[in-house]
Order: C-alpha cells, then sequence, then structure tokens
C-alpha cells in the first residue's frame, strides 16, 4: 500500500535495521516488496535500494526470502531491473546476489 511505501522510504534505514533487527516477520518482506513494486517512483531508486539492502541485515532475513510467493518474486524482479535504469547496475547486481536473483535476467 501507498502508506506502507511512504512508511519505509520517509524512515531512515537505520531505524528500519532497529526495527527488525532481531528478525523480520515472515510475510513482512513479501509485504514490502509488493508496497514498493506498487508505488515505485524513480527519484527514489536510491532511498528504495537501500530499503532493499537493509532488509538483508535484518533477522531471518534468508528465511523470510524462501517463503516469498510467485508474485513477490516477480515484483522484485521488476524492481530490480527499474532499479538497474533509474540507479546503479553494477549496485544492483550485487543486490540481486544477495536476494539471490543472480540467475535472473
Amino acid at each position: 500500500s501507498l502508506e506502507r511505501f511512504n512508511f519505509l522510504t520517509e524512515l531512515d534505514c537505520n531505524k528500519i535495521h532497529h526495527i527488525f533487527q532481531a528478525e523480520i516477520a515472515l510475510g513482512l518482506l513479501g509485504e514490502f516488496i509488493s508496497a514498493i513494486h506498487e508505488n515505485y517512483q524513480s527519484e527514489k531508486s536510491e532511498t528504495i535500494a537501500n530499503i532493499l539492502y537493509t532488509l538483508t541485515k535484518c533477522g531471518r532475513f534468508e528465511l523470510s526470502l524462501q517463503f516469498l510467493s510467485e508474485k513477490e518474486k516477480n515484483s522484485l524482479s521488476e524492481i530490480m531491473d527499474l532499479l538497474s535504469t533509474d540507479w546503479n547496475p553494477e549496485n544492483v547486481c550485487q543486490l540481486k546476489s544477495v536476494y539471490k536473483m543472480e540467475y535472473s535476467s
């Protein structure tokens, strides 16, 4: 939702990490990805990339990643494609690797 997107993009990444340091609840990673996908704004591409990176440092990220639905995985792939155009392709390659998307086009 737009509210969730605004919450994420207006929150400092250190606060995001602090909030979810212990764990990111199952399902929440997918909800964040969906909110970013639905409300993506190219002028916020660096902020979005930083949020996605910060989420990888949260507890149980790997577990949450395994539970993404196909729709959420597709949304994530589309976000990465947009970031490659709007931000920094090299950094996006690194981000894709952390999200285990290194073999995605």
